[in-house]
């Protein structure tokens, strides 16, 4: 830094400035010293403005970091929720299948039940049908078998009077 040169300066003026016996003071170039505080004038301001921009620089950063690190918890925060929320919402659809699927069984296990009962009540209307049919055809039959057996009764009647005559 340039003030530290200056004063590096500003203390080989004094060691190298004249001493006045037994007073402690020593004489020194006033040209010189002057051309010195001059400078450290100069540089001091330069050199505070500096530091001053050094610390702003760094206020600057540390706020920076602390929006940013401010950014990336809201961030983070809203993507955990959007995660809870996604998960509860999973977990909301896969209860929600789950009640479907076991009423859908169900609702499938009453259609098998009451397609059953409807085919054994249609079996037992067509054994019904069917018996009350065969139980007819099975009257006519005998009805026929009577006229025949009645028909050949008759043709045997007459063939014994033909024979007996």
């Amino acid at each position: 830094m340039e003030i530290t040169n200056l004063i590096d300066q500003l203390e080989n003026l004094i060691s190298s400035g004249t001493g006045v016996p037994a007073t402690g003071r020593i004489f020194l170039e006033k040209e010189r010293l002057a051309n010195l505080i001059q400078a450290l004038k100069d540089a001091v301001p330069v050199d505070i403005q500096e530091a001053q921009d050094l610390l702003k620089m760094r206020e600057n950063l540390i706020n920076q970091a602390l929006q940013e690190g401010r950014r990336i918890k809201s961030v983070a925060e809203e993507e955990a929720k959007t995660r809870l929320a996604e998960n509860t919402i999973l977990k909301e659809a896969e209860a929600m299948s789950q009640e479907i699927l076991e009423k859908t069984k169900g609702q499938a296990q009453d259609i098998l039940a009451d397609t059953e009962t409807q085919a054994i009540k249609q079996r037992e209307e067509a054994d019904l049908y069917s018996k009350g049919t065969l139980e007819k055809l099975e009257e006519e039959l005998y009805t026929m078998i009577n006229t025949v057996r009645h028909g050949i009764e008759l043709i045997d009647s007459q063939k014994v009077k033909e024979d007996n005559q």
